[in-house]
């Protein structure tokens, strides 16, 4: 993906407005180790 110049931020956005996606086909998303954070749900 950034060999071909297309920004992570681009492909977010991109994957984020999609109104039909492909159940067969999951979308994968990656997170930077040193800017993650952690995300506790509860109910």
């Amino acid at each position: 993906i950034i060999r071909r110049r297309l920004k992570i931020e681009s492909l977010m956005q991109f994957i984020l407005e999609l109104k039909i996606t492909n159940p067969a086909c999951p979308i994968l998303a990656a997170v930077i180790e040193e800017r993650r954070i952690l995300l506790l749900l509860t109910d």
